[in-house]
């Protein structure tokens, strides 16, 4: 695998609600390989692939980069969603990048209050809401 790395660093000042966090990174830039390959781990059950992207993520957001961190938190599930799936992406990449960085993975911390409609399906729910 070999995709576009990010420059942008710490994301946490772009976010509207950032109060307890002191980083948030984004290892790859979003476009069509990286589209392909999310698409396989969200929706072809191959969650070791997440593993995989997570050892991978290490080549592009080296740890010291980072900085000392307490824990690693995925993005959680909706538990609609998880029950679907059977597991949640973004846990699987957080614990091949721990099992690099000896940083422990806690899924406790965040909780998804809201089922989101899947991401295509939000574009053209807003294109429909805005010109209907």
């Amino acid at each position: 695998m070999s995709f576009e790395k990010t420059n942008l660093g710490n994301w946490v000042e772009n976010l509207s609600h950032s109060e307890g966090l002191d980083g948030v990174y984004s290892g790859w830039y979003f476009n069509d390989q990286i589209q392909r390959v999310i698409h396989s781990l969200k929706y072809e059950e191959r969650a070791t692939l997440g593993w995989e992207l997570g050892h991978h993520l290490e080549n592009m957001l080296p740890l010291d980069q980072v900085g000392d961190l307490d824990f690693l938190i995925p993005v959680p599930l909706h538990s609609v969603k998880k029950r679907e799936r059977g597991y949640n992406q973004a846990k699987w990449i957080a614990q091949g990048l721990s099992s690099i960085w000896k940083v422990p993975v806690d899924s406790s911390i965040l909780k998804r209050k809201k089922i989101y409609r899947n991401s295509n399906n939000v574009i053209q729910y807003r294109t429909e809401t805005k010109y209907g």
